[in-house]
């Protein structure tokens, strides 16, 4: 009969009232014939149903894994996730999905709802990446700069205090905005996003761009530093942090990040030798510092033990071991590296490359100047790399200097003159002027070759000048007042102090048990947990980014892999600090493991899940972990089968009968997924053994067509919902049909998507939901599975006055902000 109806319905457009039955249309009289106040009571009646608002999460979670989304399919989802926070208005977990979905796929303009579920989520617990998507998909739905600044001020305005996170990019785009413009007060929203964020990298870069002048060195230090933690394998900006400490002259905090550099580097390069652009800084830090001399020592015998040698190195070596008061060693130490270069440089001198050549020349020159000073040997290794490399203003710079030592001062001021930018050409220039009594520009040029390079063995001598001359040197900055302010804005140690990734944070997935029942949900956790010293930042930029991977594998009655089973990212807005953890639901009712679980009942099943962290595809086309010290994560559970019998399910039947509307609706599920059991086996071969009989099927529909016809509203939408994946026939298509019909907008919606799904030619059937249904999300479900959009209906309405008026921009000087230091 309903197959007539529908073909009659198709032939006639003015018959479709026909199709949906009597009784709807009875219903629809009577609603366009009640008062718009009754009217709109009824559209927007509140329903509340915790269960159903979960069931159509997990169908829309369904429809956004899918192979074949599209934008269609998008927008059913997005219907789903609504109707879902309809029901539950605790339903905070269709937020991230539904941002998702419309950033990712809709072309629809819902700019409404993405601004309430912003204003709502974007709390200092929301995920950075939901929350920066929500955003960009309200910017692009503007078409000026005028009312992209009108959005941004505003949502600084409802938002202010509540994420930091956002705040900071909001500030930042105005910024960009202002910029584009020449507007000289640009800089304030940078200045606003940098305060909200220290960690926004484009707000600072942006700052040092604008108003160079105005960021001090130790506000520049402390954004090295919090770079260099954000993520802690991150070699180069460790470097960063202590090349700018050591300029500082900030000595110990640079030996102690330098140390954490080479630590980092041997664990990231374990066969590699330990870099000069490293080690060095590292020693002369360590030299000019009063409690880590002797790492001097350690590092120039770790380069020994590689088979390396370094006459510097050695130097600074010889000169911390007689600054520690062990002179004697100091000398061994010079007298067995002078032998070692002196060997170098004649074992197959002809052999050796010009570079090379030089660089073993002036490195005796400035040996015998500053290190094993020798007044003759000076001069003539200087003379050799001079000869070599006429045009180096290092070479000139050590003949120079060994020209003053022996004595030779006219020929000396003249290559100083010519060469004063290198710093040991400028020293032998200030003892020229000394020697020639003109003291006032000595203590000028003394102190200007300090400030060179304010650590080496040439500042050194330069600072003894200074006190022979009744002058000192004082550094720029304060280093034990730095250290204490750095200190006190980091809240933790300046320095780092290194940890593998796998002592930094721990990672666990936990279902709440290993062995499950039939029906029952896999409600899974990831629990992120920071056991280092350091805050622990998960960013595209840090040490973990937040994407995560699942993988599963299904053993026992059935056999299937699930490759790529699941991929989320997430990223708290605030770090996590050291000691605390972060927990990351994760809905594994979904997709395929769903419609197994669902559809095979009688079906023992082991499943292991393999959790993977920031994933990578290996060499060998294998899925592996970024972090390679973190083994990925295995988890296995068990789901018993249902022992089915006849006692059983009359029992179950029994139940039925008297049962509340929770025991209907599992009775329901499990009969559906019998069924469906069935029909698979029908499909294909058996693959298990499981109870059957030809009474089942009949038996099985009765009590689904019960469901189907229930008086509870949530029975008939949870019934309709596991049936989804039933191949619809007969009395059960019927059943679905006359929910069409139902009072409760749920009911509809589901109907409308089942029957959508499992027949032909229904089109008719959407153009009328679409138009004429008294709720808008099943009006939106009809367009979204293909339902010809009505027209708007063109409504005039007065505006008052004041919405005529543009929006206060938002003054920046009342942002609460800490300013730069």
């Amino acid at each position: 009969m309903l197959k007539e109806n529908i073909r009659k319905k198709q032939q006639n457009y003015i018959n479709i009232p026909c199709l949906i039955s009597i009784k709807l249309l009875i219903c629809i009289i009577f609603f366009f014939s009640l008062p718009a106040s009754a009217q709109q009571s009824l559209e927007y009646e509140q329903l509340s149903s915790e269960s159903c608002g979960r069931t159509f999460y997990n169908i829309a979670c369904d429809i956004a894994h899918s192979e074949d989304i599209n934008q269609l399919k998008a927008e059913q989802a997005i219907v789903f996730l609504k109707a879902a926070r309809q029901l539950d208005k605790n339903a905070d977990y269709v937020v991230r999905d539904l941002i998702k979905l419309n950033w990712q796929y809709s072309e629809r303009n819902h700019s409404d709802l993405i601004y309430e579920l912003l204003t709502d989520y974007a709390t200092e617990k929301a995920d950075r990446q939901i929350i920066k998507m929500a955003a960009s998909y309200l910017l692009n739905k503007t078409n000026t700069r005028e009312q992209r600044e009108r959005l941004i001020t505003e949502l600084l305005q409802t938002l202010r205090g509540k994420n930091s996170y956002l705040s900071s990019e909001l500030f930042g785009s105005l910024g960009i905005l202002r910029v584009e413009l020449s507007d000289p007060n640009a800089v304030q929203y940078f200045i606003g996003a940098y305060n909200a964020n220290k960690y926004n990298r484009l707000a600072f870069a942006k700052l040092l761009e604008l108003i160079p002048d105005q960021i001090n060195p130790v506000a520049y230090l402390e954004h090295l530093r919090l770079i260099s933690g954000e993520n802690p394998l991150d070699i180069e900006a460790a470097v960063n942090f202590a090349d700018y400490a050591r300029k500082l002259q900030l000595y110990q905090i640079a030996a102690d990040e330098y140390e954490y550099c080479a630590q980092l580097y041997n664990y990231l390069y374990p066969s590699t030798n330990l870099p000069a652009y490293i080690y060095m800084p590292f020693s002369i830090s360590a030299y000019n510092t009063k409690r880590s001399q002797y790492k001097c020592l350690q590092i120039a015998q770790n380069l020994n033990k590689q088979g390396l040698f370094d006459l510097f190195l050695e130097a600074i070596a010889a000169k911390a071991s007689a600054k520690m008061g062990d002179t004697q060693q100091a000398d061994q130490i010079l007298e067995q590296a002078e032998k070692k270069a002196k060997a170098n440089y004649y074992a197959d001198s002809e052999k050796e490359s010009l570079k090379s050549k030089i660089e073993i020349c002036s490195s005796l020159a400035w040996f015998y100047c500053f290190a094993k000073e020798d007044a003759g040997q000076a001069l003539e290794w200087a003379n050799k790399a001079q000869t070599i490399e006429p045009n180096s203003p290092t070479t000139n710079g050590l003949l120079a200097y060994s020209l003053v030592l022996n004595k030779q001062a006219a020929q000396a001021k003249q290559i100083a003159q010519k060469f004063q930018q290198n710093q040991i050409a400028n020293l032998a220039l200030a003892q020229i002027q000394l020697s020639e009594g003109q003291r006032e520009l000595a203590i000028e040029t003394l102190k200007n070759t300090v400030e060179k390079d304010a650590g080496s063995f040439e500042a050194e001598l330069a600072k003894q000048k200074l006190i022979e001359n009744g002058e000192s040197y004082t550094p720029a900055l304060n280093a034990d007042a730095v250290a204490a302010s750095l200190m006190n804005n980091l809240k933790r140690p300046i320095a780092q102090q290194f940890m593998p990734p796998d002592k930094i944070l721990s990672v666990q997935f936990n279902l709440h048990g290993t062995k499950f029942a039939y029906g029952k949900d896999f409600e899974a956790f990831l629990t992120i947990q920071n056991n280092s010293t350091e805050p622990l930042v998960l960013s595209d930029n840090g040490l973990f980014s937040g994407n995560i991977r699942i993988d599963v594998k299904i053993r026992g009655d059935i056999y299937e892999n699930i490759p790529n089973f699941l991929s989320v990212k997430y990223q708290p807005t605030l770090p996590i600090q050291p000691g605390r953890s972060i927990l990351i639901p994760i809905n594994l009712n979904t997709s395929r493991l769903r419609q197994i679980l669902s559809n095979h009942p009688q079906a023992s099943l082991g499943i292991e899940f393999t959790v993977y962290l920031d994933p990578v595809i290996t060499k060998n086309n294998n899925v592996a972990n970024k972090l390679a010290d973190l083994k990925p994560i295995l988890y296995r559970a068990a789901r018993r089968a249902e022992k089915i019998s006849t006692p059983y399910l009359q029992h179950q039947i029994n139940s039925f009968s008297r049962g509340q509307h929770g025991q209907k609706i599992r009775i329901a599920q499990l009969f559906a997924g019998l069924l469906a059991e069935q029909q698979d086996m029908h499909k294909r071969k058996t693959i298990y053994k499981f109870m059957y009989a030809d009474w089942m099927p009949s038996v099985l529909k009765s009590v689904l067509l019960l469901c189907l016809k229930d008086d509870d509203w949530t029975v008939k939408t949870q019934t309709m919902a596991a049936i989804v994946n039933l191949q619809l026939e007969g009395k059960l298509t019927d059943a679905v049909a006359d929910n069409l019909n139902d009072s409760q907008w749920p009911t509809r919606l589901m109907a409308l998507y089942l029957l959508a799904n499992n027949k032909h030619n229904f089109a008719k059937v959407l153009d009328w939901t679409a138009r004429y249904d008294s709720n808008q999300l099943v009006r939106e479900m009809a367009v979204a599975l293909g339902g010809s959009e009505p027209e708007p209906v063109p409504e005039i309405k007065a505006i008052a006055p004041e919405k005529l008026q543009e929006p206060n921009q938002i003054n920046i000087e009342n942002v609460e902000k800490q300013p730069l230091p």
